[in-house]
C-alpha cells in the first residue's frame, strides 16, 4: 500500500481515516498471507468448491480481524457498531456510528488473474457515510474520502488523464455468463469492455478515470444483489461528490432502508450522460418480460448448508445467523425471526430422483431444506416418516372425498414435537451448549427430554403444574430434571428463559427460537412425497402457540417452491374454544390479546401464543380460515378416530380432526373436498381425558350366562 503526501494529510485531519487506512493495510496483508503461503489451489476457469471454501475462510478471518482492530479503538459499543459479511447484525445499524467493512477476498480464478483481492472500508453517521477508504493491492489503487471536509479525497496514484474518445465499461466477471448482462453491454455499445470482480476495483477504478462507467443490472435481470458492506465506501465518495452513485434506474440506492440488500443494481460513473445511457439500457431490458431472471443467480458454498440468513416478521429486518440471535433485536421478543434458503441451490441437490434413492426414511432425509450445519449432531432417534392414511370409512362418515390423517403420534416420543426438539439438539450440540431448557404443557418437554437424552444433553424442564401426571412421567423416565411450576404456562416459560439467561442454556421454546419451526415443517415435506405430489384442498391443524401452523405452511410452500406440488392447500386453523387468542386475532385483524386458557388440550392451551403472527399469516396466505371447537368436540373426536381408524390421539392431536367434523356440517368445506390432518400427539398421554371420551370398562361377574346376554345385545345393535 502505497501511502502518498495528500492520503498523509487526510489522515492527519481526521484520526478516523487514519484508523480505517490501517484496518485496510491490516487486511491485505492478511490475505496476502493466506493466499500465497497458506494455500496451494488449482483455480479453475469457474469457481470450484474448494476455491470457494478457502474464499470464504478468508473472509471470515479478515471480518474478525477488521471487527477486533476497529472495535478496540471506538469500543463504546452503545454508541458504535461493526457491520461486515460474515458477522452482519442490523442492530449494528441503528447505531450512532458503525462501521461497514468488505474484504473482498479473492478471485475466481486467483492463481490465473492474480491478486484481485481487496477491501471496502466505510464509517456511517445515522445511517449515512461520512468516510470511505478503498484498497486494491493488485492495481496498486488506494483511495479515501472523507465527506465532512472541504479536501475530501486523496488517492495513490493521482488520477490519470483518460484517453481521447474511449469508452471503458467494467463489469462484474462473475456474471460474465449472463446473456442480459451481455446484452446490455451490447446497447451500451463501450470500447473496450473489463471484467472485474471486486466492487473496490470497479469503483477506484472509474474514480481514477480508469474506468468510465461501473454497470450492474438489477436482481431480476438474474445478475445479483449488492450488500450495504459492498457499496458503503463507494457511497461515501458518492456523498463527497467524487462520483455518481445510483441503482441501474437512476434512482438513489435508500442506504437507510431496513434491509441490507439492494437489488436494483448499480450504475457508478463521473458522467451523467453515461449515467443516462445504462439507466435506458436498464428500463428497455426490463420492459422485455422474457428477460426477467433470464439466468438464475448461482450461490456457491462450501457445503450442503443453505441457509443465507434470518428475517424479522415484525419488521422485515434481515440478520446473518449469530448463535445468540434468536429473535430480532430491534422489536425484542416480539421479533420473532423466519429463517431464510437459498432455495436455488436447494433445488439443484433434493431433487424428486435425490429423493427416490435416499434411504433414510427420517426427517433427515429433507436434509437441504433445515437448519443443521453438522449433520453427524443429530439425535440418533428416528424421527419422521410416519404414516400417512386414506382414512375411506372416517371420510364416508363425515362426508368429505378424502380424508388424510396423519398419525405423527408414532414419533419416539409419541408426539410431532419431535421433529422440532431434534434439530433445536443439532443446533445445541454443534454450539457447544452445556444443556438446553425449555417450557411447555407437555409434548414439546418430553420431546426435548428424549431427543436431549440420546444425545447425552442434560436438560432443565418447566411444566405448568396442570401439566397430565402421564407426561411428567415420560420426562423423569428420559432423565430430564423436571420442575412443576405451580403456576401458569407464563410463569413457567418466565422461569425457562431466566435459566437460558442466566446459565447459557440452549433455549428450545419453540415461541422464541427461529429453528424450531424447520423441523415441524417436515410433516408438511412428508405428506407432499407419500401423496406423490398431490396436494389436500384443505388441511386442518390444531394451534396452540403457532409454531406448528407456520411450520406446516411454510413445508407446502417449500415444496410448491421446489416444483415438487403445483398447487397449495387452504391451511384451516383450530383452536380449543377456552383458548383461541389467535383465532380472535385472526378475525379483528388487530393485534393478539393474551387469555387465560381453559381447556382439556393441554398441549394448545397457550393463552399467550408468541407465534402469533406467523399462525395468522399462514392461514391468511393460504386462503383458509380459523375455527374453534368445544372440549366435548375434542372428545367426540377423539372417540371417533379410535372406533374407525384405531388411532389413538390426545386431546390437541385430534383438536383438527374435531375442526374437520364441524366444518363439514356447517357446510364450510365442500363435501367433494380431500382433507388431511395431523394426529400431533398419542392418546396414552392423556388417559384421564381418553377416558372421559370412551367411558368406563363394564365390569362383569365371571358367569359365562351372563357374557352370554351382553354379547347377543351387543351384536343386535
Amino acid at each position: 500500500m502505497k501511502i502518498t503526501k495528500e492520503i498523509d494529510q487526510l489522515c492527519k485531519r481526521d484520526s478516523r481515516l487514519a484508523h480505517a487506512l490501517e484496518a485496510a493495510r491490516i487486511l491485505e496483508d492478511v490475505m496476502s498471507h493466506f493466499y500465497e503461503r497458506e494455500y496451494a489451489v488449482n483455480w479453475d476457469e469457474s469457481e470450484s468448491d474448494e476455491a470457494a471454501s478457502i474464499k470464504l475462510e478468508v473472509d471470515s478471518k479478515c471480518d474478525f480481524m477488521a471487527r477486533s482492530y476497529l472495535t478496540t479503538i471506538y469500543d463504546d459499543t452503545a454508541r458504535w457498531g461493526f457491520v461486515g459479511e460474515e458477522s452482519f447484525d442490523n442492530a449494528e445499524r441503528v447505531k450512532e456510528f458503525f462501521w461497514c467493512v468488505d474484504p473482498i477476498c479473492g478471485s475466481i480464478s486467483y492463481r490465473r488473474r492474480g491478486k484481485n483481492f481487496g477491501t471496502s472500508i466505510a464509517l456511517f453517521h445515522k445511517g449515512s457515510p461520512v468516510l470511505g477508504v478503498m484498497n486494491c493491492p493488485f492495481y496498486r489503487w488506494t483511495g479515501l474520502v472523507t465527506v465532512e471536509s472541504k479536501h475530501a479525497a486523496a488517492y495513490s496514484p493521482h488520477h490519470g488523464a483518460k484517453k481521447s474518445g474511449r469508452f471503458h465499461l467494467v463489469v462484474s466477471a462473475n456474471k460474465r455468463a449472463n446473456e442480459n448482462l451481455q446484452e446490455s453491454i451490447r446497447r451500451i455499445s463501450p470500447t473496450l469492455v473489463t471484467y472485474a470482480e471486486s466492487i473496490p476495483v470497479k469503483s477506484m477504478g472509474v474514480l481514477l478515470g480508469r474506468f468510465d462507467l461501473f454497470y450492474g443490472l438489477p436482481y431480476i435481470l438474474g445478475v445479483g444483489k449488492y450488500n450495504i458492506w459492498d457499496i458503503g465506501a463507494t457511497a461515501a465518495f458518492a456523498s463527497a461528490g467524487e462520483c455518481l452513485l445510483t441503482d441501474a434506474f437512476g434512482e438513489p440506492i435508500p442506504l437507510q432502508q431496513k434491509s441490507h440488500q439492494f437489488q436494483n443494481g448499480i450504475i457508478v460513473t463521473q458522467d451523467e450522460s453515461l449515467l443516462r445511457r445504462a439507466v435506458k439500457v436498464t428500463k428497455k431490458l426490463v420492459s422485455d418480460k422474457r428477460r426477467i431472471h433470464a439466468v438464475p443467480v448461482v450461490i456457491k458454498r462450501r457445503s450442503a448448508y443453505f441457509v443465507t440468513g434470518l428475517r424479522c416478521v415484525v419488521c422485515g429486518a434481515e440478520y446473518c445467523e449469530r448463535s445468540d440471535l434468536l429473535t430480532c433485536p430491534v422489536c425484542g421478543e416480539e421479533g420473532i425471526l423466519d429463517v431464510l434458503y437459498d432455495y436455488d441451490g436447494i433445488g439443484r441437490v433434493m431433487t424428486r430422483q435425490a429423493l427416490t434413492r435416499n434411504p433414510d426414511l427420517s426427517h433427515w432425509r429433507y436434509m437441504p431444506l433445515l437448519p443443521v450445519r453438522e449433520p453427524h449432531k443429530i439425535p440418533a432417534l428416528h424421527i419422521g416418516g410416519t404414516p400417512l392414511y386414506n382414512a375411506k370409512r372416517l371420510a364416508a362418515e363425515i362426508g368429505v372425498a378424502r380424508l388424510f390423517i396423519k398419525d405423527d403420534g408414532l414419533n419416539p416420543t409419541a408426539s410431532l414435537k419431535d421433529r422440532a426438539s431434534s434439530v433445536g439438539v443439532a443446533r445445541a450440540l454443534a454450539e457447544k451448549a452445556c444443556a438446553m431448557t425449555c417450557a411447555s404443557t407437555g409434548n414439546a418437554a418430553s420431546s426435548l427430554a428424549g431427543c436431549a437424552a440420546s444425545a447425552g444433553l442434560p436438560a432443565f424442564i418447566f411444566v405448568p403444574e396442570r401439566a397430565p401426571a402421564a407426561k411428567i412421567a415420560q420426562l423423569l423416565i428420559f432423565g430430564a430434571h423436571v420442575f412443576v411450576v405451580e403456576g401458569s404456562y407464563e410463569d413457567a416459560f418466565r422461569l425457562s428463559m431466566f435459566c437460558a439467561s442466566r446459565f447459557g442454556f440452549y433455549n428450545r421454546n419453540s415461541g422464541i427460537n427461529p429453528y424450531l419451526v424447520e423441523g415441524k415443517k417436515t410433516v408438511s415435506l412428508e405428506i407432499c412425497e407419500q401423496m406423490k405430489g398431490e396436494t389436500p384442498d384443505y388441511v386442518f391443524v390444531a394451534v396452540g402457540d403457532g409454531c406448528t401452523i407456520a411450520g406446516v405452511w411454510k413445508g407446502f410452500m417449500e415444496m410448491h417452491k421446489l416444483g415438487f406440488i403445483a398447487t397449495l392447500p387452504h391451511i384451516v386453523g383450530v383452536q380449543a374454544e377456552g383458548a383461541c387468542p389467535v383465532m380472535k386475532a385472526w378475525q379483528s385483524g388487530g393485534e393478539m390479546k393474551p387469555v387465560t386458557p381453559r381447556t382439556i388440550a393441554d398441549s394448545i392451551a397457550v393463552g399467550t401464543p408468541r407465534n402469533w403472527r406467523k399462525a395468522v399469516a399462514a392461514v391468511s396466505e393460504s386462503g383458509g380460515f380459523y375455527v374453534s371447537v368445544k372440549d366435548d368436540e375434542i372428545l367426540a373426536a377423539m372417540k371417533r378416530l379410535g372406533n374407525i381408524c384405531g388411532i389413538f390421539g390426545e386431546p390437541a392431536g385430534v383438536t383438527g380432526l374435531a375442526g374437520i367434523i364441524k366444518c363439514t356440517s356447517k357446510g364450510l368445506i365442500p363435501g367433494k373436498a380431500t382433507v388431511a390432518t395431523i394426529i400431533s400427539g398419542n392418546g396414552l398421554k392423556d388417559i384421564v381425558s381418553a377416558t372421559r371420551s370412551a367411558g368406563e370398562a363394564r365390569r362383569i361377574p365371571p358367569d359365562t350366562g351372563v357374557l352370554e346376554k351382553i354379547i347377543a345385545g351387543l351384536m343386535q345393535k
